[in-house]
């Protein structure tokens, strides 16, 4: 299952010095922050409930993808 949390706001922050951005963030609402909490807590007690053999294999997974990209 692929879920999307939305963000309700973005902000950056710009060196006064600079003129470059030194930082960009998002703001959200409490509701999409309890979302996102729930959703978390779900995916704990599914990876809680996986075999050691299968937590191997998608670590493996992660780390050819890792090798790909880079």
């Amino acid at each position: 299952m692929t879920t999307a949390i939305s963000n309700d706001h973005t902000f950056t922050a710009v060196s006064p010095s600079t003129g470059q951005v030194v930082w960009e963030g998002s703001a959200t609402s409490p509701e999409t922050v309890r979302r996102a909490v729930a959703l978390a807590r779900a995916a704990g007690e599914a990876w809680r409930s996986t075999s050691p053999k299968e937590r191997e294999a998608v670590a493996l997974r992660f780390k050819d993808a890792a090798v790909i990209v880079n």
